[in-house]
């Protein structure tokens, strides 16, 4: 908490002081106004740094829940898994082209060689062609989804990574803002009291400037009547 180096003037923190003042005051022709003018203005300056604390509580207050509030809100979509496929993932487009690609290779193969070499081996040579293009698919396919794999481990990983460190964060951030609610409790509540003891401080000096002016009204209307 705020210390103050403003110190209230003496004939303000000493009552008896206070009163003296209130009763000359009282037995003159002036007016209290001013010095009770004086008094808020000694107060407002000895509570000017508490409540310069109060402020900074509340803005630091205000910050930590923007912050709690951005944590709070929905996550951007992650990419689509491999898991949410039908075939786990498998890359069929890729497959059902592959496999379209060889069996076409494959009747081309059957055709071109159809008229150089007999049906039987020409056939024999179209089969194997079309069995090293749907080999060569499989791979392609295999290698594919392990990449997808990987990937969507490496996005699960980072995921809860970040998860963790938001749940730290919000821990932390929380754990602040408590420690500033306590504080600024703390600074209202001798704010509070500062203004409590002020008005205090007015209500005894405005009953002793009453009393002596009561007292000055009445020894001059005996004055008067004699």
């Amino acid at each position: 908490m705020m210390s103050s180096a403003y110190t209230l003037p003496v004939w303000i923190t000493d009552e008896q002081q206070l009163r003296d003042e209130a009763v000359l005051f009282g037995l003159s022709e002036a007016r209290p106004d001013e010095k009770i003018a004086s008094i808020r203005m000694a107060f407002a300056a000895l509570t000017a740094p508490l409540e310069k604390e109060i402020e900074q509580h509340q803005e630091s207050i205000g910050h930590l829940n923007l912050l709690l509030e951005q944590l709070d809100r929905p996550q951007t979509p992650e990419a689509v898994t491999v898991h949410s496929s039908r075939l786990g993932g498998w890359p069929l487009g890729t497959c059902l082209i592959g496999l379209a690609a060889s069996l076409g290779l494959c009747a081309s193969m059957y055709v071109g060689t159809l008229a150089l070499l007999n049906s039987h081996l020409a056939l024999l040579l179209a089969a194997l062609t079309g069995a090293g293009g749907v080999t060569a698919t499989f791979f392609i396919c295999q290698a594919r989804y392990r990449q997808q794999v990987a990937g969507n481990e490496l996005l699960r990983i980072q995921h809860q990574d970040d998860h963790k460190q938001r749940l730290v964060e919000q821990a932390n951030w929380q754990q602040q803002k408590r420690v500033e609610i306590d504080q600024l409790y703390r600074a209202e509540a001798s704010l509070n009291q500062q203004q409590a003891h002020r008005d205090l401080l007015i209500r005894l000096f405005e009953s002793e400037f009453d009393l002596a002016r009561s007292l000055r009204h009445h020894v001059r209307d005996q004055f008067v009547d004699m």
